[in-house]
């Protein structure tokens, strides 16, 4: 609406990046109070761009943490340089968030960045490769897993939002009754008064 922009974001793909910030820039034209981002359905992707898209929103910190097998860390920065976008959030999250969506979301909960709404993620904390055998075969091996900034392991266990509300799979065909878009209308509106009230 007039007030708050939202963006849905399908996959995490190589144009995704890019594509959020041409999105921004139009909201930020509209002067938007408030920004939704909906993650639902959003099996996963490309880590780097998860990475890149929670950089817009935290200007310093760890945005996720890979453990490798051999027990290496590593770990991967927000860049200072990055200018963040101070409006409201919310995240719109279900049980088919996974895996990059999970990294994103899981990086904004926990630097109380946005509110998550919606159902408990997929789960899916994993760093797969795949390793070519003979006869056009191959085994997939996990090599490492995913911590969120708070180190939490997601694998298995997902992220539970901070408001759980309304059903999962079928909210992405019943757009006339989405409870959980029309919840992150409210929370938006009651942390603009909230802001409001302090200045």
């Amino acid at each position: 609406n007039d007030k708050f922009g939202y963006i849905k974001v399908n996959k995490f793909g190589e144009t995704t990046y890019p594509e959020l910030l041409i999105a921004l820039a139009q909201l930020n034209q509209k002067d938007c109070s408030g920004l939704v981002i909906d993650l639902r359905g959003n099996t996963g992707g490309l880590l780097d761009n998860a990475v890149f898209i929670a950089d817009i929103f935290i200007q310093k910190g760890t945005i996720v943490d890979i453990i490798y097998r051999n027990g290496y860390k590593k770990s991967i920065k927000a860049q200072d340089e990055m200018l963040p976008l101070n409006k409201p959030i919310v995240v719109l999250v279900n049980g088919a968030s996974a895996s990059a969506s999970e990294i994103l979301s899981g990086a904004l909960k926990d630097y109380h960045r946005a509110t998550l709404v919606g159902k408990k993620t997929f789960g899916k904390g994993l760093v797969q490769k795949v390793v070519p055998l003979p006869n056009q075969t191959g085994v997939n091996i996990t090599i490492a897993r995913y911590l969120t900034p708070n180190g939490t392991d997601i694998n298995k266990l997902g992220i539970k939002p901070d408001i759980e509300i309304g059903n999962d799979y079928d909210l992405l065909i019943d757009t006339k009754n989405d409870v959980q878009l029309e919840k992150a209308k409210d929370i938006l509106n009651d942390k603009n008064r909230i802001r409001s009230a302090k200045k």
